[in-house]
């Protein structure tokens, strides 16, 4: 039904590295404690083949959509694992035989997290328009690790920014502007829109940047070897951290992430 924006990722060989950390770090880190169970199933069925499950924007197409499943999705409580358990959970949905799932619940127990997903199948229509219903014009960063006195730190347009790990940092880009984002230490990325398609270059490489109104939301992780705390935050931004890195996280991993994890205050 729909065929999902492309980001096109060219670096030098420590750059991908980087971003293949990352990845692996959504998809692996703590695999053994996620886990995904069928609470409640409906009897509808149907035989159209599935695209793969996305995030509800609009809950009230509910009413026009057919419920499929509850699931009940336990991982650690942290932005790595959650990435990893949305993975999961949509490939679930899709095995049920839904299109569209959204987070009805959350509970946090010590580093356990517990959510409860909601699965329906959303009829074409509906569907194209949460496609169309996509949030925009914002884009969110995220730290792949948590701590409650930790602080994860990067650059903006070679200013420093810091939050705390259990938030999330966001800004909206303006049209025709550029923005680098990147971490106090490793490889730095350019964030830009060209005809309405995020797109990751190096930093170094020359192109034509023309941000379109009305842009898809950006979800932004940031992998690191450690977070700081607020006293050694470093205003001039020479902070080393170890093993640092950025990628791009799904849009549906955002969205369940930016149901969890508010915006720095």
């Amino acid at each position: 039904m729909r065929n999902a924006n492309k980001i096109n990722f060219k670096s030098c060989s420590r750059g991908r590295l980087f971003l293949c950390s990352f990845i692996c770090l959504l998809n692996l880190n703590f695999v053994f404690a996620q886990k995904t169970e069928v609470i409640h199933q409906s009897d509808f069925k149907h035989d159209y083949v599935l695209p793969r499950s996305e995030y509800l924007e609009n809950l009230k197409d509910t009413s026009s959509s057919k419920y499929v499943a509850t699931l009940r999705a336990t991982c650690k409580s942290r932005p790595g694992s959650i990435g990893g358990i949305v993975t999961l959970i949509g490939m679930r949905s899709k095995e049920l035989g839904g299109n569209v799932f959204y987070l009805s619940s959350y509970q946090e127990v010590d580093s356990s997290l517990t959510m409860i997903i909601k699965v329906y199948y959303a009829f074409k229509k509906v569907f194209d328009a949460n496609e169309r219903n996509r949030l925009k014009q914002k884009v969110m960063v995220y730290s792949s690790d948590k701590h409650i006195d930790r602080y994860q730190c990067f650059l903006l347009n070679d200013s420093l920014k810091c939050f705390n790990s259990r938030n999330t940092f966001e800004f909206a880009p303006k049209p025709g502007e550029k923005y680098v984002v990147r971490t106090c230490s490793g490889p730095q990325f350019l964030i830009v829109v060209i005809s309405g398609v995020p797109i990751v270059i190096p930093k170094k490489t020359k192109a034509k940047i023309k941000y379109k109104e009305g842009a898809e939301m950006l979800f932004v992780g940031i992998s690191s070897g450690g977070l700081v705390k607020k006293e050694q935050i470093n205003p001039k931004g020479k902070m080393h951290i170890a093993k640092s890195g950025l990628g791009f996280l799904e849009y549906r991993v955002g969205r369940v992430l930016m149901e969890i994890y508010k915006p720095e205050n």
